[in-house]
């Protein structure tokens, strides 16, 4: 009784392992034109001469 119940549990959970991996295997599909859309946002603090925004370097932008 007590190896029936240890082979179902395995099957579960091999079961469970093996539906993750088919849910990762799909791919992703982006648009170029989405991305230049949502980078503005980013362009908007990053872009300003003169600033830096990057490690190691002590932030240097302006107060907003």
């Amino acid at each position: 009784m007590k190896k029936h119940l240890i082979l179902t549990q395995l099957a579960v959970c091999a079961g469970l392992a093996l539906t993750g991996l088919s849910a990762q295997a799909q791919d992703v599909k982006g648009s170029a034109q989405a991305g230049q859309g949502k980078v503005w946002l980013c362009i908007g603090c990053h872009a300003i001469p003169d600033y830096r925004a990057d490690y190691p370097l002590v932030y240097k932008v302006p107060m907003l």
